[in-house]
């Protein structure tokens, strides 16, 4: 089914490049619409970064949804954290929702290196990968590369709640499971995704879709050396935190601030 936008935003686009010729290059596409949330931005991501590619002069690439409002100086912000280490592939801020951990770097509001964008797609058969979970499988694939994923602190507000209905939560439950990640790390994964709607059953689907695509996948769908290098990644993530709580449970003036409210 072919699907045209229905907010004007081709010619909005248009506009802005009449008016700013030198830093708005409009591509507008017309593609077929596929009902899996997220692949089909994936499909117009691919297209936009095969372009950007071609154009080449350019060190960094971000990406924007339509639903997000940035504050003053965003840009700036991230581009100023990517210019202090090279090694730093994806860099971005965090939706007014959510709180900063190394492991998360916002979908919206990413900062792509001209150089890690290039590896990634070369890696993938010269194009972006297309697929539910695009964006989270840039950021395994960066880290796979040896760059860094840096999330800053700077907050942006997305207009958009989180929502994932029930194929959504059987997709990522598959897509875990594709790119190799562990069963424990899933088991404590989906333990955290209870507070999320459709709360426990939700949850339960996502688990439940990536244990039965672990029994016909034991090992991931993707490259052996990839999986294991993710899995192992976030495993020692998890491992890391538990060891910080079991630190901080030790420690009784951290457990009388908490009593306290300190």
């Amino acid at each position: 089914m072919m699907v045209r936008s229905t907010d004007d935003t081709p010619n909005i686009i248009r506009e802005l490049g009449i008016t700013y010729p030198d830093i708005v290059y409009p591509v507008c596409i017309s593609v077929e619409r596929y009902s899996i949330k997220g692949y089909n931005i994936s499909i117009a991501s691919n297209v936009g970064y095969t372009i950007l590619m071609r154009l080449g002069h350019f060190d960094y690439i971000m990406k924007v949804d339509s639903d997000t409002v940035f504050p003053k100086n965003y840009s700036e912000d991230i581009i100023n954290a990517m210019e202090k280490n090279d090694n730093i592939g994806i860099c971005g801020g965090l939706s007014h929702t959510r709180n900063r951990t190394i492991l998360h770097v916002s979908d919206t509001g990413r900062f792509y290196s001209l150089k890690c964008l290039q590896e990634i797609m070369r890696n993938n058969g010269g194009r972006y990968p297309v697929m539910y979970g695009h964006d989270s499988y840039a950021v395994f694939y960066a880290r796979y590369l040896g760059y860094e994923v840096f999330p800053t602190e700077t907050k942006y507000y997305d207009k958009r709640p989180y929502r994932r209905n029930m194929h959504r939560w059987y997709l990522s439950g598959r897509f875990r499971q594709m790119n190799g990640l562990r069963f424990l790390h899933q088991l404590n994964n989906y333990y955290r995704d209870f507070k999320h709607p459709p709360y426990i059953i939700g949850a339960l689907t996502g688990f439940f879709s990536y244990v039965v695509h672990r029994v016909f996948n034991p090992y991931g769908t993707r490259n052996k050396e990839y999986c294991e290098f993710i899995g192992d990644w976030y495993m020692r993530i998890i491992i890391m935190r538990y060891k910080d709580r079991f630190r901080k449970l030790m420690d009784f003036k951290y457990i009388l601030r908490r009593l306290l409210h300190i």
